[in-house]
């Protein structure tokens, strides 16, 4: 059965798809990947699209196609997705939905990552329910604290048994502020199980550069701190 992971911020430009993307483009190198969108900014669906879809995320919701239906082949070796749609905007579902649509191909996949959006609906608490592994990325700043605690106990309330990972992003390595902001993390995660914060990735344009041009800086044959970074994050997260 698939390892499945959500990639969940109450809080956006976290670097929330890039993260996702780097995670699991990595992966797709040795393991059979699906990738899912259900947010409606669609980013993940515009980096791994080949053609225009047949099928959204919103017909298998809706149940008008079955969740094999939708899967299409991504332009990244071993990465398989359904695309996002934005008419899932204002949607509700019950909590068992996302696992019922997993069902069908759960099996058949090594990793399954499932890309949030920034603000808690029914389809992300439906999410948290089938998540092994849930990483909620955080830029350094005192205002991305803000939430955080909110989306944990969230998070714990629906699944008790899913790892939560705080992934420090954008860190500037000498910074006071983040040296703050990390402390503060440190103390949140002391006040709960199964939560914990991983590997810092620190600040760098050239990841956007590579996502501008379809590439994934985590498989880049150059030598770059932040691809180093990104597989300590995957070997720690994916042991």
């Amino acid at each position: 059965m698939a390892f499945i992971t959500a990639v969940s911020s109450e809080k956006g430009g976290q670097g929330k798809s890039t993260i996702l993307l780097q995670m699991a483009g990595y992966a797709g190198k040795t393991k059979k990947v699906l990738c899912l969108e259900v947010d409606i900014q669609k980013n993940l669906t515009l980096v791994l699209e080949d053609s225009e879809p047949k099928h959204t995320i919103y017909d298998v919701v809706k149940g008008s196609v079955s969740t094999k239906d939708a899967i299409l082949p991504s332009v990244f070796k071993g990465i398989d997705y359904i695309p996002g749609s934005r008419k899932l905007k204002g949607i509700n579902v019950d909590t068992t939905k996302m696992q019922s649509i997993l069902n069908e191909v759960q099996s058949e996949y090594d990793l399954i990552f499932i890309d949030c959006p920034a603000n808690l609906t029914s389809l992300v608490e439906s999410s948290y329910t089938v998540a092994d592994l849930i990483i909620t990325p955080i830029e350094m700043e005192l205002f991305a604290l803000s939430n955080v605690t909110e989306l944990i106990e969230t998070v714990q309330s629906y699944n008790k048994r899913a790892e939560v990972v705080l992934v420090p992003n954008k860190v500037i390595g000498r910074s006071k502020l983040n040296k703050n902001v990390r402390e503060h993390l440190d103390e949140i995660v002391e006040q709960y199980d199964n939560v914990k914060v991983g590997t810092e990735l620190p600040n760098s344009i050239v990841i956007s550069n590579f996502m501008s041009e379809g590439k994934l800086l985590i498989n880049a044959m150059r030598l770059n701190p932040l691809k180093d970074k990104l597989k300590e994050l995957y070997k720690e997260l994916y042991k």
